[in-house]
């Protein structure tokens, strides 16, 4: 189409200043120049677009295979992610225990939202001193005002930050879909 148009504009210009056949070479060369300078443009944007879609697929997928994992495993991978930053970090109160940041970290990688009732379950696991982050994949409306509640003793960390602390792990695995009982 963009072919065509500067085509017909080119045409119409150049007829006016030059002779026709000359007109008509410069007319099919703006057309040629144009019509490829468009598909350059068109196929630019379509990667991006098909790389943007082809990551968040992956993401969902990863998500999904932590989801669909056993306990065991899910803890396999949030020990070995967190190990990489924390090395003393351990199993404690039902979320991993950081000794040097003297906090826990909850992951709630389910499909069930995050809410109120497990913001408050956390808090009362949490003694004077300690801080807790807690990841999730989804959340109801309002949690993060809730949770500021607490004068920051929890600290909600997204969808997001719990892709990057999946992807630090060294234990991989499989997608949901190929995964059999």
């Amino acid at each position: 189409f963009l072919a065509f148009v500067s085509f017909i504009i080119t045409f119409a210009v150049a007829n006016y200043f030059v002779k026709r056949p000359y007109s008509l070479l410069v007319a099919l060369w703006a057309a040629f120049f144009f019509g490829i300078l468009g598909n350059r443009v068109i196929v630019f944007f379509e990667k991006k677009r098909v790389k943007k879609e082809k990551d968040k697929r992956e993401k969902a997928t990863l998500l999904d295979s932590v989801t669909f994992a056993k306990d065991e495993e899910k803890e396999k991978v949030f020990l070995s992610a967190l190990k990489k930053d924390y090395p003393s970090v351990k199993l404690s109160r039902g979320g991993y225990f950081i000794p040097e940041k003297n906090g826990l970290v909850f992951i709630e990688a389910g499909y069930s939202p995050l809410d109120k009732a497990k913001t408050v379950k956390i808090f009362n696991l949490l003694s004077k001193d300690e801080k807790a982050a807690l990841y999730y994949r989804f959340k109801e409306s309002g949690a993060d005002e809730f949770a500021e509640r607490f004068n920051g003793k929890i600290i909600l960390k997204s969808e997001n930050d719990l892709i990057s602390l999946i992807e630090k792990s060294d234990v991989k695995l499989s997608p949901p879909f190929l995964t059999f009982p």
